[in-house]
């Protein structure tokens, strides 16, 4: 077969925009339930905690314009040319709120589009996975090695390393394995999504376990 849809686990696909330049940021859910399992419907405090955590960390320039519930599916050898159709979309065209969370205004020295902040998704099994996310670093916040690897810059204002972390804590966390909400709904990452033909694995996915801010970086998928 082409193509498999995982029956536990479903893509939250956020879509951002800053004066019409549009990107994607990603992230899977599992129903850890045993027996009947079901997707995140749009009322989901899973989908409002994504929400949540995209406001906090964007500026205002940064609109989040929905969030989108996907199948995620497995490919095999030949990529599926079938359309896999969204299970539900959420639109909010909301800005961003990290003025208040940052404690600043956006600087003005804005980086590229591709200049993104790196962050892993720590999982319980198989490999982490990341998320790339865009329009959150200035050149204030960003410093360049002698390595040639970027390195953040904290500051009062700006990037701050403890204040990404404590959004993590209070808006990802508890969706995290061991984490306080009460639901089966929890951030994971999936594995083995692309296979090449006559591979018999079946795709499966983790819980996320944490989320790190590794560094800046560069990155031109939009995703």
């Amino acid at each position: 077969m082409p193509s498999v849809v995982m029956t536990d686990t479903w893509d939250l696909e956020a879509l951002l925009s800053v004066s019409g330049d549009l990107w994607k940021n990603s992230i899977e859910v599992k129903d850890t339930t045993v027996g009947v399992i079901a997707p995140p419907n749009p009322s989901s405090t899973i989908v409002t905690a994504w929400h949540d955590f995209l406001l906090a960390l964007h500026f205002p320039d940064t609109t989040l314009v929905s969030i989108t519930a996907r199948n995620v599916v497995q490919i095999v050898g030949t990529p599926d040319p079938g359309e896999h159709f969204p299970l539900w979309t959420n639109t909010y065209n909301a800005a961003g709120t990290g003025n208040v969370t940052w404690g600043g205004a956006h600087f003005g020295g804005s980086l590229p589009k591709d200049a993104v902040l790196y962050v892993k998704r720590a999982t319980s099994g198989g490999r982490n996975g990341k998320v790339f996310m865009r329009n959150i670093l200035t050149e204030a916040d960003v410093q360049s090695n002698l390595s040639g690897q970027w390195s953040f810059t904290d500051h009062a204002g700006g990037w701050q390393t403890s204040v990404f972390n404590a959004q993590v804590t209070a808006k990802m966390a508890p969706f995290f394995t061991g984490g306080s909400d009460p639901g089966t709904l929890r951030f994971a990452v999936a594995h083995l999504l692309k296979l090449k033909a006559g591979d018999p694995r079946a795709a499966y996915s983790t819980v996320e376990t944490g989320m790190t801010a590794v560094r800046p970086a560069w990155n031109r998928a939009h995703r």
